[in-house]
C-alpha cells in the first residue's frame, strides 16, 4: 500500500478565495497505477477539490 500526502501553502495579496478556487478547479493531476489484479486504473485529480482556507 501506498500513501503519499502533500500540501501547499503559500500567502498571497489580492486574490480571493473564489479567484483561486476557479484556478485551481480546472488544475488537475493524473495518478496511474496498477492494482493486485493487474488491472491499470487511471484517476484524475482536480486540485480545487482539495483547497483549505485558514486565516
Amino acid at each position: 500500500m501506498i500513501h503519499d500526502v502533500f500540501r501547499v501553502v503559500f500567502k498571497a495579496k489580492n486574490i480571493t478565495e473564489a479567484d483561486l478556487r476557479a484556478a485551481l478547479d480546472e488544475t488537475y493531476l493524473n495518478v496511474m497505477y496498477e492494482n493486485l489484479s493487474g488491472d491499470v486504473v487511471i484517476d484524475k485529480i482536480y486540485l480545487g477539490d482539495y483547497l483549505d482556507f485558514n486565516d
